[in-house]
């Protein structure tokens, strides 16, 4: 029975689809940050001031921290338990 084992004995480290589905994410998360910083940096940007919400936070922009957060989180936690 498995209430007998022991936690190494239940517990085994597996590299399987989620690890890999986690890289690719944080891969996204990276490459989008680049490409908005990357944006930012054009100077007079049109589309810039179209998008200036008198400083305040969008809902876009709320969701993809809370987004990025949660898998750098995640992946911290996966790199602690190895």
């Amino acid at each position: 029975s498995e209430g007998r084992k022991g936690i190494s004995e239940v517990t085994r480290f597996k590299m399987d689809y989620t690890f890999w589905l986690n890289l690719a994410a944080v891969s996204v998360v990276l490459v989008m940050l680049f490409c908005r910083k990357k944006h930012r940096q054009l100077p007079n940007s049109a589309h810039e001031a179209s998008m200036d919400h008198n400083g305040g936070i969008g809902f876009k922009r709320l969701v993809a921290y809370s987004a990025a957060v949660v898998l750098l989180v995640g992946l911290a936690v996966f790199i602690l338990t190895i």
